[in-house]
C-alpha cells in the first residue's frame, strides 16, 4: 500500500502557514511533515525530512524561492523533491526564471487550497518525469469546457471575490475576452473596450463603466480589500487603494496570459521529452 504523499511548506505568511496545514491534515492521502518560514530553513527541512513534494513561496527571507530551487539541485539527496511555486507575480519572465530553476508547477495567487491539493497529487502521481525529478502535468485543467478562455476568466474572477450576481461580472468577462483577442486593449479602456462591450451587450458605455466598478467595489468592501489586494499582489501594503477598473482588469488579464503561458510551456516540454515511437 502506497504511504502518504509527504510535504514541507515554505511560506514567510505563518498564518497562511497554519491554514494550509490545517486543511492538509485533514487530508488522507497527504501528510505536512515540516513548515519553514524562510528559504535557509526550507532547506534544512528539506535534507532532513525528504519530502516529496515542496510547496514553496517565491518571496522569501535569507533565501528566496529561486535560490531554494538552486540548492536543491545541487543538495546530496537520495530522492529530488517535486516543487510547487506559489507566486503573486503575473509577468511571463517570472514564470520562466521558475522553470528554468526547477519548478514542476506555478500557482497564481490567489488560489484555492482545494486546488492545490489537487495539483500536489497530479503531480505526485504522474508518470513523466525529466531531468533530476521534472514533473509534467497532464493536464492542468480538468475537462474540456474548462480550457476555455471564457471558464479561465471566470475562475479568475471568481477567486477574486467578483460576484456573478453583479452585471459587472459579465462586462468584465467581455473585457477581458477582448484583451485575450487583442493585447493591450486594455490600455485603451475608455475607447476601446467600453463601447465594443456596450454594443455586445445592448447597452451604453457609461452603464458598463459603472458595473464593472460596482462590482469590483462590492469584492472590495465583503472582504476589505484581501482578495483584490492579494490578486494584485499587495497584500499586505495597508495603504493598498481599491484598483480602478483598468488596473484591476489589466492585472487579471495578466493572470490569465500567465497561465496560458504555464499550460503551453508544459505541453511543449511533454512533447519534447515524449518517448519517440519505433520505426
Amino acid at each position: 500500500m502506497r504511504g502518504k504523499i509527504r510535504l514541507v511548506l515554505i511560506e514567510s505568511d505563518k498564518k497562511r502557514c497554519a491554514v494550509i496545514k490545517s486543511h492538509l491534515i485533514g487530508v488522507k492521502d497527504m501528510e505536512p511533515v515540516g513548515i519553514a518560514h524562510d528559504g535557509l530553513s526550507g532547506l534544512k527541512l528539506i535534507a532532513e525530512k525528504m519530502p516529496d513534494i515542496v510547496v514553496m513561496d517565491t518571496v522569501l527571507p535569507i533565501l528566496d524561492g529561486l535560490g531554494v530551487m538552486k540548492k536543491i539541485k545541487k543538495m546530496d539527496l537520495e530522492k529530488k523533491p517535486a516543487v510547487i511555486i506559489i507566486t503573486s507575480n503575473p509577468r511571463a519572465s517570472a514564470a520562466k526564471l521558475a522553470f528554468d530553476g526547477g519548478a514542476e508547477y506555478i500557482i497564481l495567487k490567489p488560489y484555492k487550497i482545494e486546488n492545490l491539493i489537487d495539483r500536489v497529487r497530479d503531480i505526485y502521481n504522474a508518470n513523466l518525469r525529466v531531468g533530476y525529478g521534472r514533473v509534467i502535468v497532464e493536464n492542468a485543467y480538468q475537462s474540456e469546457a474548462q480550457k476555455t478562455p471564457e471558464f479561465r476568466i471566470m475562475t479568475m474572477l471568481n477567486c477574486c471575490g467578483v460576484s456573478e450576481k453583479h452585471a459587472g461580472y459579465k462586462f468584465m468577462t467581455d473585457a477581458l475576452l477582448l484583451e485575450l483577442e487583442s493585447p493591450n486593449a486594455l490600455r485603451l479602456i475608455t475607447k476601446r473596450i467600453y463601447p465594443d462591450v456596450a454594443v455586445k451587450n445592448n447597452t451604453t458605455q457609461s452603464n458598463v463603466e459603472r458595473s464593472i466598478r460596482y462590482a469590483i467595489e462590492a469584492a472590495w468592501n465583503n472582504t476589505n480589500g484581501g482578495i483584490i489586494k492579494k490578486a494584485n499582489g499587495t497584500a499586505g501594503n495597508c495603504e493598498c487603494k481599491r484598483p480602478t477598473n483598468a488596473k484591476f482588469l489589466i492585472n487579471i488579464a495578466q493572470k490569465l496570459k500567465i497561465e496560458e503561458m504555464i499550460a503551453n510551456y508544459t505541453t511543449q516540454l511533454k512533447q519534447l521529452t515524449a518517448p519517440k515511437a519505433a520505426n
